[in-house]
């Protein structure tokens, strides 16, 4: 099992700090889970799951999964964070890269479905 500094476990929880008001979270045995966003599709009910990884040197990389007509349509949607990046560079990347996700799933044939 790799081990990470301190650094890396405080922004981890940081970022938790700052997806609470727009991820619901849940137990998991997934250490770098932050949580998952609700999104009402045509086919019902869907959910795209956000986490974070050890990335090169002192960063972080944020992810993200939401399966669309059998694929990750958000497998590209990623953004890194520096492990001792200030609050306001931390929140505002965290905020881009919600936007993204939210704009990729919106896109979706199932999202798209439901504005006709």
């Amino acid at each position: 099992m790799q081990t990470h500094t301190p650094c890396f476990y405080e922004l981890v929880e940081r970022l938790r700090l700052l997806f609470k008001d727009t991820l619901h979270t849940q137990y998991t045995a997934h250490q770098y889970f932050l949580g998952y966003k609700d999104y009402v599709t045509y086919v019902g009910a869907k959910q795209a799951h956000v986490w974070v990884q050890p990335y090169e040197g002192n960063q972080v990389q944020l992810c993200a999964e939401y399966q669309s007509c059998g694929h990750n349509v958000l497998s590209t949607t990623t953004e890194l964070i520096e492990l001792n990046a200030q609050d306001d560079v931390v929140q505002t990347t965290c905020s881009t890269f919600m936007r993204r996700v939210d704009e990729i799933v919106s896109d979706t044939y199932a999202m798209r479905l439901m504005r006709y």
